[in-house]
């Protein structure tokens, strides 16, 4: 089977690197830590080097094209580096800057400019408004966020449209064993779908977790959740936004509309997705999948010292993931 270098990548180029600020850096350092034995390429013209890693002025003076480049410039300069990594050979970019809340109109033109580009290129694009992608397979790392001492390796993958998900998975310590994480953000070209379709695929994970806000593309994503299950790989989904308020902090966060919570869990969890009521009960599930015993069926013996304990656990909504004998 082919790697997929969108994810993981053989060679990986650094936009926007500098020494003296922790986005700058942390991708490279990430890697590095993480074992990563691909190619590494520090993009700035300002330095030499960055963190022991040689660097050129552009993505246009590479010797030969990576097969993705972490483009971590201010807004406005983003589809001016993706254009000239393009004429450079790149197909794969991560985004991980221009939010909604702190870029404002030049991260809507981002996204429409990013899908522009889709339609002209043979391109894929993580983000933008993102954390980026941290595979622990390769140890590739186009990741801006801080991974912590005691990352566990493992088959479970992790999609999560906030990166502030999958910072507190990725810093849960060795609860979860992770085979890929991947902060999808404003997903302006790869999709919800697109990243559910590469875990099924993906003979390094055996099951995955996803945190929804929003899904775009709703039959595509359900198509993703049905190939999981016939790929024997159950999905965990914990999909927020059930009230009028919580719809509109998802818009403010990532610029998309929020349709119904309820709706969109009923139709994963008919889809074969596992559904998590709320973040702890995701990292849970997380912990169970990391064992690579498959959940079946949704009854369980529980033991308790205490009787009250007893009759709180099983006052639990019917909704909750799993569900006690009477």
């Amino acid at each position: 089977m082919s790697i997929d270098v969108r994810y993981r990548p053989r060679s990986l180029a650094v936009v926007g690197a500098s020494p003296s600020r922790f986005v700058g850096r942390v991708a490279l350092e990430n890697s590095r830590a993480l074992g990563y034995a691909g190619r590494l390429v520090a993009v700035t013209p300002k330095h030499r080097e960055v963190t022991g890693v040689a660097a050129v002025p552009t993505l246009a003076h590479l010797d030969e094209p990576v097969d993705l480049a972490l483009v971590q410039v201010r807004a406005d300069r983003v589809l001016g580096v993706i254009e000239e990594g393009l004429a450079a050979g790149v197909r794969s970019f991560v985004v991980p800057g221009a939010g909604h809340t702190d870029s404002g109109p030049v991260a809507h033109e981002l996204v429409l400019g990013l899908q522009r580009l889709r339609q002209e290129h043979d391109l894929a694009v993580v983000g933008p408004n993102c954390m980026g992608v941290l595979d622990l397979v390769t140890g590739a790392a186009p990741y801006i966020g801080s991974v912590g001492p005691h990352l566990r390796r493992g088959s479970v993958g992790l999609v999560a449209q906030s990166g502030a998900i999958v910072e507190a998975f990725v810093n849960a310590g060795p609860r979860v064993p992770l085979s890929t994480a991947i902060s999808s953000g404003s997903e302006a070209v790869l999709s919800l779908a697109d990243h559910l379709r590469f875990f099924a695929a993906d003979p390094e994970t055996t099951a995955v977790l996803a945190f929804v806000e929003a899904i775009g593309d709703a039959e595509e994503t359900l198509a993703a959740c049905r190939e999981l299950a016939e790929a024997g790989k159950t999905l965990a989904a914990c999909v927020v936004g059930r009230s009028a308020t919580a719809q509109e902090g998802v818009q403010a966060h990532s610029g998309r509309l929020a349709g119904g919570a309820r709706t969109a869990a009923a139709a994963l969890a008919q889809a074969g997705a596992v559904i998590a009521t709320d973040l702890d009960e995701l990292l849970t599930l997380g912990e169970v999948l990391g064992t690579r015993r498959r959940i079946a069926g949704r009854r369980a013996h529980l033991v308790t010292n205490s009787g009250a304990r007893a009759t709180c656990s099983r006052t639990w909504p019917r909704t909750s993931v799993w569900s006690c004998p009477a």
